[in-house]
């Protein structure tokens, strides 16, 4: 158990090894069939790829503050920045 000191809560801590590996593992396939995908980033005007907002916002703060800015489904981005993602 760990203590929350922002809310003055006690918190078990459940983990499972491996977890976190499964679970991209297994959103990457469903990206890959084109599954729940919910945006497309769009580079130089041509598609780039398709992919879920969460994990792309969870791994990149530039393409979170665009999600947040732009709720679209599509999001266009300039080739130099597309290259950094």
């Amino acid at each position: 158990p760990f203590r929350n000191e922002a809310s003055d809560c006690l918190y078990e801590c459940f983990r499972l090894p491996g977890h976190g590996d499964t679970a991209l593992s297994n959103m990457n396939f469903l990206r890959t069939q084109q599954h729940f995908c919910d945006v497309t980033i769009v580079a130089g005007g041509r598609r780039m790829f398709r992919g879920h907002k969460v994990v792309l916002a969870a791994c990149s703060a530039f393409l979170r503050d665009q999600f947040l800015m732009n709720p679209s489904s599509e999001l266009q981005v300039k080739p130099f920045v597309a290259r950094f993602l």
